[in-house]
């Protein structure tokens, strides 16, 4: 009877040992951390529609294989010159990690009469990534119009 009890403890210390690697293998592989920071040009980033919460960085936090993620914040116009909108990305670590993560907004090119402006931004996971940890800037940039 003793052997049988430790028969059966080894066998659920042999699961309980194994379950934990193949969630940290599906952690590890299968999903992508990332940390975003953002730099505004001629123009300021919020996270709350009354520009109190200042948005200089974005936690993504994972992303699964083929998921993307949305976010919005809030552009604040200083003084009264009207502006356009564009955004682009820099500063990759891992350089190859553009050519897994797509980073869209719902205002490129957008012609900026307003002080205060919702905008959206997504960022799409390709369907195998070969990287485990994601770093970027986002730039929004508003130019004189």
């Amino acid at each position: 009877m003793k052997s049988r009890i430790k028969v059966v403890a080894a066998l659920l210390l042999f699961m309980a040992v194994a379950l934990v690697y193949a969630a940290s293998y599906l952690v590890s592989k299968h999903y992508m951390q990332s940390h975003v920071t953002i730099k505004a040009l001629g123009i300021k980033v919020y996270f709350d529609s009354n520009c109190t919460e200042i948005c200089e960085y974005i936690n993504w936090g994972y992303f699964a294989p083929g998921e993307n993620k949305s976010i919005t914040v809030y552009l604040y116009r200083e003084g009264n010159v009207n502006a356009t909108l564009h955004m682009y990305t820099m500063d990759w670590e891992p350089e190859n990690a553009s050519g897994c993560l797509e980073v869209n907004w719902d205002r490129e090119g957008y012609y900026m009469s307003e002080t205060v402006l919702e905008a959206t931004i997504t960022v799409s996971v390709c369907s195998e990534p070969s990287i485990e940890e994601a770093s970027w800037s986002i730039v929004v940039e508003a130019t004189e119009a």
